[in-house]
Order: structure tokens, then sequence, then C-alpha cells
């Protein structure tokens, strides 16, 4: 059994992992420390995380539907399959986070800064990207389909790696994105 210590403003947390399956389904860990905690595979839907310090956290194929992480940290984060659908990540810092093969259906990313972080084939139909900054990220086959306003598509207020803005930087359209050669 593995314990981990996590910090919260007045309190401190203690998180039991068993058999590498957490247990924290709807628990409130807002403003915690988990920096560097290895969550993968665990069942996280409906957990708050608001505020919190995920940096560096393993959370690889974790399921994370419904999940409100807005304004944690999750720099280098590695969410490698993880399901996000339906998460709120408003004002959240992914940067340099592995989303590969995420699924981001759905998910509201809207002031979510996502610079450098790899969302190569990740599903990000109907997630509301607005004023999100995109700046070096990668979406080589991510899908992506115009969805309406505030969408990923919609090419509304979200910026580019070249600090641009809109759906012509991106080139989003339905279906995969074209390939490209820093992607």
């Amino acid at each position: 059994m593995l314990i981990w210590k996590a910090k919260r403003s007045l309190a401190d947390w203690w998180i039991r992992i068993r058999g590498g399956s957490a247990r924290l389904r709807g628990k409130n860990l807002k403003k915690a420390n988990l920096e560097g905690i290895r969550l993968a595979g665990a069942d996280l839907r409906g957990t708050s995380f608001q505020g919190a310090n995920l940096k560096d956290a393993d959370l690889r194929r974790a399921d994370l539907q419904g999940a409100y992480l807005q304004e944690a940290v999750l720099e280098r984060a590695d969410l490698r399959g993880a399901d996000l659908r339906n998460a709120s990540l408003r004002g959240a810092t992914l940067r340099r986070a592995d989303l590969k093969n995420a699924d981001l259906r759905g998910a509201i990313l809207q002031l979510t800064d996502l610079e450098n972080a790899d969302l190569r084939r990740a599903d990000l139909r109907g997630a509301s990207l607005d004023k999100a900054s995109l700046r070096g990220a990668r979406l080589r086959g991510a899908r992506i389909e115009r969805q309406g306003p505030g969408t990923a598509a919609a090419g509304t207020g979200y910026r580019n790696k070249h600090g641009g803005s809109g759906r012509t930087c991106l080139r989003l359209q339905s279906g995969p994105l074209p390939p490209e050669k820093n992607l």
C-alpha cells in the first residue's frame, strides 16, 4: 500500500492507493498539492481538483469524466489516453502536458494554457477552447469538428504558436488536421 501525503491550505490529505487503483471518485481535493502523484488508470470521475497542483502527475488512462480541474496546474502531466469527457479545465495550466490519445469531447478548455502540449490524436470534438493558448501545441491527428460558437472549431479567441488566432491559423476542419512540419 502506497500512502501519499498531499498538503491543502489548512489541512493535510492522506490518499490511500491500493493495488495501483485509487478510489477517489467524487472526492474534493481542491488546492491539494499532488505534485508527482501516480494515479494511472484511477477512477477520478467527478473529483474536484480545483486549484490543485498536479505538476508531473501520472494520470495515464485515468477516468476524469466530469472532473473539476479549474485553475489546476498540470504542467508536464502525463494524460495519455485519459478520459476527460465533459471535464472542466477552465483556466488550467497544461504546459508541456502529454495528452496524446486523450478523450476531451465536450471538455471546457476556456482560458486554458496548452502551450507546447502534445494533443496528437486527441479527440476535441465539441470542446470549448475560447481564449485558450495553443502556442507550440502538437495537433497532428487531433479530431476537431465544427460545432458552433465557443467550441473547438469555432475559431474564436484562441491563439496558436505564431500568436495568431482563429481557424485560419490552425486550419481547423472536420476530421484530422493536415500534416505540418512542426507538429
